[in-house]
């Protein structure tokens, strides 16, 4: 794991680390003040996985707005799209009126193959993350050849269905091929 909050700026408090008892310290000194960088916040944080093998995924808590990102949702999405990783955000103390900010953080999560969670209280938070370990714990993987022909700049959609009322397929929702 690693930390970076994202008032103002995005600022990475706690580089990659397995010791879940040298976070608890970490967050205890966090206090959210200022702006929300989201943008600018889900990009950084994708760029901590370059170079990183294995099942990754990008948990986001946020207030969901975004009041002071420098980068715009077209260069982002195009980041978000290549970066191939899931982004699970959890819109934090969100009212039942935030409709815009809980479709923008739903179509983030399904953008990338991740999900969205609300969590109107502090006690919600522990309900989102087990949701989200879950989900990580009963993925699979499915690789296949493309025989499309198009350019390396078009994006690729992708779409994967399943049989089952139960069942749900979380996936990207396409991709550039790699360069």
């Amino acid at each position: 794991y690693f930390l970076l909050t994202f008032s103002f700026e995005p600022q990475l408090k706690l580089a990659w680390g397995r010791d879940a008892d040298a976070l608890g310290p970490v967050l205890d000194r966090i206090t959210p003040e200022g702006g929300t960088s989201l943008r600018d916040a889900v990009v950084r944080g994708l760029e901590q996985f370059r170079g990183r093998r294995g099942r990754m995924a990008l948990v986001v808590l946020t207030d969901g707005d975004d009041t002071t990102s420098r980068t715009g949702w077209g260069a982002a999405l195009r980041y978000i799209q290549t970066a191939r990783v899931p982004v699970f955000p959890i819109g934090f103390q969100l009212s039942a009126f935030d409709f815009m900010i809980k479709d923008r953080l739903k179509d983030l999560a399904a953008t990338t193959g991740g999900d969205h969670f609300v969590a109107p209280k502090s006690g919600h938070l522990e309900e989102a993350y087990a949701r989200i370990n879950r989900q990580l714990r009963s993925q699979y993987l499915i690789t296949y050849r493309s025989s499309s022909s198009k350019g390396r700049e078009v994006f690729r959609t992708v779409r994967v269905e399943v049989k089952g009322k139960e069942l749900v397929a979380r996936t990207i929702s396409g991709y550039y091929p790699a360069q």
